[in-house]
């Protein structure tokens, strides 16, 4: 097979599989595991059903693989911010680290609250809140882990306390949960707010009401 060949053939291969994954996402989100077919899945994405075993084993692979794109897509937000924490070592000021927590929840707030995308990952993660499978340690390792920890790293260093605390670590869960509020709870935050949907002006307030709370939380630290 020459060059030009195997690279269709690798680009075709791989549109199968981010279509499958998109599928996965919608249906595995909406109706949960056990109520979606393979057959389902491979109609929805427009392949042939086979490429299911092919490219992920399986059902479990495919559902495991979703848990994987949605810490790949999170990560791709907090990624910047939790590298350029570790980048700054021990060296972090307070500054530094408050305006780090700023740009960290104004990244997520946009892609968890403000993207379409996000609703079928909500209606995943719930799912795998209430009853944890295999895929739970996916996400839990790749981003609830991840990204509470650097949260946590943050707030400590704002606040010149120790970022293994117990305190501290239930603090950074109040901050994150603030955003997952405006996903998870869409439905009562439209009908309390009066609003049809979360546009850019909804998340520009949300964001910013945010931004408010947690200066109220870190207080006057410097």
């Amino acid at each position: 097979m020459d060059t030009g060949t195997s690279q269709r053939t690798n680009g075709r291969s791989e549109a199968t599989r981010a279509r499958l994954i998109e599928a996965a996402v919608e249906l595995f989100g909406t109706y949960g595991y056990d109520a979606v077919t393979t057959r389902r899945l491979a109609e929805r994405a427009e392949v042939n059903q086979v490429a299911i075993p092919y490219h992920f084993g399986g059902k479990q692979g495919l559902y495991i693989a979703v848990a994987e794109h949605i810490v790949e897509r999170v990560g791709s937000e907090a990624g910047p911010v939790l590298a350029a924490l570790r980048a700054a070592g021990p060296g972090l000021s307070p500054h530094q680290a408050r305006e780090m927590l700023h740009q960290l929840l104004r990244r997520l707030g946009a892609l968890i609250i403000g993207t379409s995308e996000a609703e079928y990952w909500a209606r995943f993660i719930v799912r795998e809140q209430m009853d944890p499978s295999p895929a739970f340690e996916v996400l839990f390792r790749g981003m609830f882990g991840t990204m509470l920890r650097g949260v946590t790293q943050l707030l400590a260093a704002v606040q010149g306390c120790d970022p293994d605390s117990e305190a501290v670590r239930i603090q950074a869960m109040t901050v994150v949960g603030q955003l997952l509020v405006f996903r998870v709870a869409r439905a009562a935050v439209l009908r309390a707010l009066d609003w049809e949907a979360v546009g850019a002006r909804e998340l520009a307030l949300i964001q910013a009401q945010v931004d408010r709370n947690l200066e109220a939380i870190l207080g006057a630290v410097e």
